[in-house]
């Protein structure tokens, strides 16, 4: 993962609350993505409230202004009574995501984008004659942290670092193979995560988990 933030602005700060925002298509599985994370936040012993924002267009093009779909999250080891209102983490998984929801972004909060899907055509749909990433207004006014979730990787709790490994779906039987880049904390019944676009390589992005077969084919 690469991130124009400095080493110096990555000290750990402990907050009470914190609002996060995840948008993209509706086919990137938004709402999916916030429930996982309000199951996961609710084991850790957070209070909680949620936001799910569906978009303006059910049958919107994908990468469309009109096709974003969002689901905000409030967290925190104190009380929640609302989902909040300016989210201090945007995840953005596309440019018309970015376009859509940045103005509601605190001021020096995080930004993920999915640098994957800014290419030319996505960027033409939500109206950017430039890449947004590489405006430096925007690189002083947000932690900005570019991953790029449409290569084939995955996070494994043991394998080592750079191992292939097939993973085969066993409810449609595609396969994809993937680099193992990262970890995941101990989930019951989790065996791997795989990247967006791995999941949606072998048909994963809809159902969000599912039964997998899994085969290591080279380091």
């Amino acid at each position: 993962m690469s991130t124009s933030a400095s080493a110096a602005q990555s000290k750990t700060q402990r907050v009470e609350t914190v609002t996060i925002r995840f948008v993209g298509d509706s086919g990137d599985g938004m709402q999916l993505t916030g429930s996982e994370f309000t199951k996961a936040s609710a084991l850790a012993g957070n209070d909680l409230a949620t936001f799910p924002d569906y978009p303006a267009e059910i049958r919107a093009p994908a990468g469309s202004l009109a096709g974003v779909s969002g689901y905000q999250v409030n967290f925190g080891s104190r009380e929640i009574h609302t989902p909040g209102d300016a989210p201090d983490v945007l995840v953005a998984m596309n440019p018309a995501a970015l376009k859509t929801n940045l103005a509601d972004l605190k001021t020096g909060g995080m930004l993920i984008v999915n640098s994957g899907a800014f290419n030319e055509s996505n960027l033409e749909k939500a109206g950017y004659k430039s890449n947004p990433l590489d405006d430096e207004a925007l690189k002083s006014n947000y932690r900005i942290f570019r991953v790029d979730m449409n290569k084939l990787t995955a996070a494994h709790r043991t394998l080592p670092f750079g191992t292939r490994v097939r993973v085969t779906f066993l409810e449609n039987g595609k396969s994809v193979v993937v680099r193992i880049n990262d970890r995941f904390p101990n989930h019951k019944g989790r065996v791997i995560d795989l990247s967006r676009g791995a999941a949606r390589a072998i048909g994963l992005i809809g159902p969000g988990t599912g039964r997998v077969r899994l085969e290591v084919v080279g380091p």
